[in-house]
């Protein structure tokens, strides 16, 4: 070992010496800490139990640890610990948050039900069902003249529970009632409060203000259309003043010259239920179709029905004038003007029917008609004899007419079926009009 390695050892001794005296330094120092710690607790200890006497106070700090110590160590396991700062802050954030979370909550709440209380249709729906008997008589006219007031009210809210109504929205605050798509009346809301929340959610305080009637003005209207001699009873009640009066047709401007029988028609309006209707001549009932139109005048209604003149009573030779007249109409009736003479007589002079004769008579198409041997009348037959009163009638004749045109060889079959109509002048029948029945 050289020198220089001694002296590198010594110098590690001498460190390490170094490095052990201040451990010491170190540790002593640590021990007087711990010294004067206990010592200031012990001195806070007996100021804490009261203690007054001068003696103990008095007493080498060096005993007293040898005392206390026992009870210095018991009081350290019991002291309360601190909570923290953060967990109580947390605990206040959360209640708060709770508390504004019930708060929203029935907030939320309240606003929904108070827009479920203000939907529109349920406010509606609401109303009418509890719509009262004045309301209703309001929203439909009513016809007192045959029905009981207290009936037609009865029937119209039977008519609006048969089905389900429609609400539709119309307008601002305006829905319309509707039923089978069709308008029957109108509810009207209003607005008592906009409401409007975080600018977001806006909506309308509504309240019902009133019913307005609507396109439909009655449930039910029929028309009669009857003769005059005919009796009209409605829901048991006679039929008023008829709404309009005409006399029966077919028998051109014979009105001129005698009383014809006149048809009345009769409007049952503003009815809230299909009527019972009676019609009545002479104590006979008469047979209809209901419907919105019954016509009782028509097809001879009004006039007494026979099956010949001479039940009928009338002095008439039927057959043989609408035999001469089918003759006549193909220029086969002979005679002079092609005929016109042999039927003079049965018309009133002046009508139309004896001009529409004459014109026929003296005009150029009676000499047009197609050139063909003597016609071959058959199956000849009158029917549906009707006397309306004393001074009018009508029935109705039937007949063919064989024919061979002379041009072509042809054989040809007319049918002739007509209605003719006549009235009694000073006590002889006259014919009024001729109409065929293709016509009607």
């Amino acid at each position: 070992m050289n020198q220089r390695d001694w002296e590198w050892e010594d110098l590690l001794a001498q460190k390490a010496r170094e490095r052990e005296e201040l451990l010491k330094k170190r540790a002593k120092l640590h021990q007087e800490d711990l010294k004067d710690l206990k010592a200031k607790e012990v001195t806070e200890e007996i100021v804490d139990i009261g203690d007054d006497d001068g003696d103990a106070a008095s007493k080498a700090p060096e005993q007293a640890p040898a005392r206390i110590a026992p009870k210095q160590e018991g009081r350290k396991k019991g002291k309360k610990k601190k909570v923290p700062v953060f967990l109580i802050c947390y605990l206040v954030l959360l209640l708060v948050l709770t508390v504004l979370a019930i708060v929203f909550l029935r907030g939320v709440y309240a606003t929904m039900a108070e827009m479920r209380d203000n939907e529109p249709e349920a406010i509606v729906r609401q109303e009418l069902s509890r719509m009262s008997d004045e309301t209703i008589a309001q929203l439909f006219p009513m016809n007192p003249a045959y029905e009981e007031p207290a009936q037609s009210v009865a029937n119209l809210r039977a008519y609006l529970a048969e089905e389900p109504l429609e609400v539709r929205r119309a307008d601002k605050n305006v829905y319309d009632i509707c039923r089978g798509g069709e308008k029957l009346f109108e509810a009207r809301l209003k607005t008592i409060e906009s409401v409007s929340h975080l600018g977001i959610l806006n909506y309308d305080i509504l309240a019902f203000d009133s019913f307005a009637a609507g396109d439909v003005r009655e449930l039910y209207h029929c028309k009669i259309i009857a003769p005059a001699a005919f009796e009209v009873r409605v829901n048991g009640k006679d039929a008023l003043v008829p709404a309009a009066e005409e006399t029966v047709e077919g028998f051109g401007d014979a009105g001129a010259y005698v009383e014809l029988p006149k048809v009345y028609t009769y409007e049952l309006d503003a009815l809230t239920a299909e009527p019972v209707i009676e019609i009545t001549e002479d104590g006979r009932e008469i047979p209809f179709t209901m419907g919105e139109v019954i016509d009782v005048a028509s097809e001879g209604g009004g006039g007494e029905r026979f099956e010949t003149f001479e039940a009928a009573g009338i002095d008439f030779d039927a057959m043989l004038f609408a035999t001469q007249w089918n003759l006549f109409m193909t220029d086969d009736l002979g005679g002079d003007l092609h005929g016109y003479w042999q039927l003079a007589p049965y018309f009133i002079e002046g009508t139309s029917m004896q001009k529409k004769a004459y014109d026929w008579a003296t005009g150029i198409d009676i000499t047009l008609t197609s050139f063909h041997n003597p016609p071959v009348i058959s199956n000849e037959r009158i029917y549906d004899v009707i006397r309306y009163g004393e001074d009018a009638a009508r029935y109705t004749v039937y007949m063919q007419k064989d024919m061979t045109l002379e041009r072509t060889g042809e054989n040809k079959t007319d049918i002739f079926e007509s209605m003719v109509y006549l009235v009694r002048v000073d006590g002889a029948w006259k014919v009024a009009n001729v109409r065929g029945v293709a016509e009607e």
